[in-house]
């Protein structure tokens, strides 16, 4: 371990866990170039900081970008790789042929503001940042950035919506209106049925579903326990047979068992069983613009399926096992209880307890004694509920006085 000079720039040579580092510390100032040593030193031994000739730092963005990627494939779903792929290509774009040890916090920055001045949300630059981050830590750089470059604020999602009975009869009608969103209506009864998410409704192939025992395997999903069996409901069943009569039309009576059951479909274009549908976004809107039911999101079926399953008293156990989730926290998320059924629940915590003497409903007093309390006028309640004593705000009472 050394510290040397290179014309009028103190350089540092020494090692760690077998790697050679020898770079400038950029300064000519002795004291200066200590106090850097010892940072470099540290940020080496907990692999911040990488050898000065590291190949992948000396990388052009657009190479490094493409092996990070394919470095990734293994851990990644199908889905996961083409929102990479898609969030890539603004990075690419702009950085281009900058080699990655050339990157500085105000290339970051201004890549940062070119985005959001082209009307990008900060979440998607978030995502956008989420690769340049991975890629800058594997050339060991991102440590330079890392205390300053930090994620824009994105406003938190609440927890969806879940329907109830009128909505789900509009949805319905709604849906039954139109001919061309005959597959966006099957496909919502599907997912209040059998609460699938969108993307295991999409990969559903026929080899996944068991007419004779009225079953849908889910083989892929968002975790390990979305891996599951769901039994069919008759409606369930009967939106399965529909889209099985409509790819028998279009492709023959047999159906392979690899093609999909919501199938590709381009507006103007031949269908193509083999390939999986993208969605039915336009369908989708129209069906419940049309319904009058307000904004919608496709998963908030599975919000309205799981809530249901919790209403009619099934057990939790039953509902994971049937939503695909991991624990009972993540159920919680889901499960919206309806008003009314709460109702009912408080109104049971007071039937088991006995009335306090100022219900207005027969009280029983001293020595079994029925009394009537006189209900309290709401005019009086107002009047004397609060004051001077702080019960209620000086600021009312002050008003009250002025008038």
């Amino acid at each position: 371990m050394s510290l040397y000079k290179r014309g009028r720039k103190w350089w540092v040579h020494f090692e760690k866990d077998g790697q050679i580092f020898r770079q400038s510390l950029r300064t000519s100032d002795w004291q200066e170039a200590k106090k850097r040593e010892k940072e470099l030193i540290r940020d080496a031994g907990s692999g911040k900081a990488s050898p000065g000739k590291e190949p992948f730092a000396r990388m052009e963005f657009d190479v490094a970008l493409l092996q990070y990627c394919r470095d990734r494939l293994p851990d990644l779903a199908e889905t996961t790789q083409r929102s990479e792929f898609d969030h890539s290509r603004p990075l690419e774009k702009f950085f281009g042929q900058t080699r990655l040890n050339k990157i500085t916090e105000q290339l970051i920055r201004e890549y940062m503001n070119k985005r959001h001045e082209a009307g990008r949300s900060n979440a998607k630059i978030n995502k956008e940042l989420y690769i340049l981050r991975g890629i800058l830590e594997r050339a060991k750089r991102w440590y330079l950035f890392a205390d300053s470059v930090k994620p824009l604020k994105v406003r938190q999602s609440t927890v969806g919506r879940a329907l109830e009975y009128q909505e789900k009869l509009k949805l319905q009608r709604s849906g039954e209106k139109n001919p061309h969103w005959q597959r966006a209506l099957l496909a919502y009864i599907l997912a209040v049925n059998t609460a699938l998410r969108k993307s295991e409704l999409l990969k559903l192939r026929w080899r996944d579903v068991d007419l004779l025992e009225r079953l849908i395997y889910v083989r892929h999903g968002k975790t390990a326990e979305s891996v599951r069996e769901i039994p069919l409901s008759n409606d369930a069943f009967n939106a399965i047979l529909k889209l099985r009569e409509q790819g028998k039309l279009l492709f023959g009576e047999i159906l392979k068992p690899e093609s999909y059951v919501m199938f590709w479909w381009p507006g103007s274009g031949k269908p193509d069983p083999t390939r999986q549908a993208k969605g039915f976004r336009s369908a989708w809107t129209s069906m419940v613009r049309e319904a009058g039911i307000g904004p919608l999101r496709f998963h908030d079926l599975r919000h309205t399926a799981i809530t249901d399953l919790a209403t009619d008293q099934n057990s939790d156990e039953t509902i994971m096992s049937l939503a695909g989730h991991v624990d009972r926290r993540m159920m919680s998320h889901y499960s919206h209880i309806r008003r009314d059924a709460r109702r009912e629940a408080v109104k049971g915590l007071s039937k088991r307890n006995p009335r306090p003497a100022w219900d207005t409903v027969q009280s029983t007093v001293q020595g079994d004694e029925k009394a009537k309390v006189p209900a309290v006028p709401l005019a009086e309640l107002i009047e004397k509920n609060g004051g001077d004593d702080e019960t209620r705000t000086r600021d009312l009472c002050r008003d009250r006085a002025a008038f």
